[in-house]
């Protein structure tokens, strides 16, 4: 499958869960997404960025409702900042 059609397949509800960072992480508009689950979001790196967890938490962030669950070991300054960022926006 391809992303666009994955997309729309969300969309239509043929899916209810996604599993894949890369695919959602940027550029995408998706209000029905109302859960990110960022597993090993302490682990420093290119996903793991301030900027990348940003992006990533703006998937849910856009829906009312969104959630996001971030599994970790400790708070980085990373996420600290996409946690900021994300309630700086919402307010």
């Amino acid at each position: 499958l391809d992303r666009i059609e994955i997309l729309r397949e969300l969309r239509q509800g043929v899916f209810d869960v996604l599993v894949g960072i890369n695919l959602l992480r940027e550029g995408l508009d998706l209000p029905e997404v109302s859960l990110v689950a960022i597993l090993d979001a302490d682990q420093e790196g290119f996903l793991r960025s301030s900027t990348s967890l940003v992006q990533t938490i703006g998937r849910a962030a856009r829906n009312v409702a969104g959630k996001v669950i971030m599994y970790a070991d400790r708070v980085t300054d990373s996420m600290r900042y996409a946690m900021d960022e994300t309630n700086r926006r919402r307010a």
